[in-house]
């Protein structure tokens, strides 16, 4: 739709454009840190789903890095990493899930993620 206006001016950058970050965020683990607690946190939890809050997971193991986004086994933050970061000591903040109850703890607000065994 041309409404009649023309522009007589350029439309010029007057900054300049911002560089990627050359490293990690203060706080952030490194690519491979993250791999490692990945890893971790799959081995602890054997490959099942520890969340149960979906009822399309069954419960079974899960492929931890293989197939499509709905096969593959999900690193849970317990508590929100954009508030409390990555945790270095207590991995008992991370779970490990299908891809249904993944999708439920990150975006249902307020719900509650069941402790663990070994917490109660």
């Amino acid at each position: 739709m041309f409404n009649g206006l023309k522009r007589r001016t350029r439309l010029v950058r007057k900054t300049a454009v911002r560089k990627k970050r050359p490293g990690t965020r203060r706080g952030e683990p490194t690519p491979a840190e993250k791999e490692q607690k990945h890893g971790f946190i799959y081995e602890l939890s054997r490959g099942m789903c520890e969340l149960r809050l979906h009822p399309q997971c069954s419960g079974n193991r899960v492929l931890p890095r293989t197939g499509s986004v709905f096969e593959r086994w999900h690193l849970v933050h317990v508590r929100a990493k954009r508030r409390f970061g990555w945790p270095t000591t207590g991995e008992w903040r991370m779970r490990g899930g299908c891809f249904w109850c993944h999708s439920v703890a990150v975006h249902s607000h307020g719900v509650k993620i069941p402790p663990l065994l070994q917490d109660q």
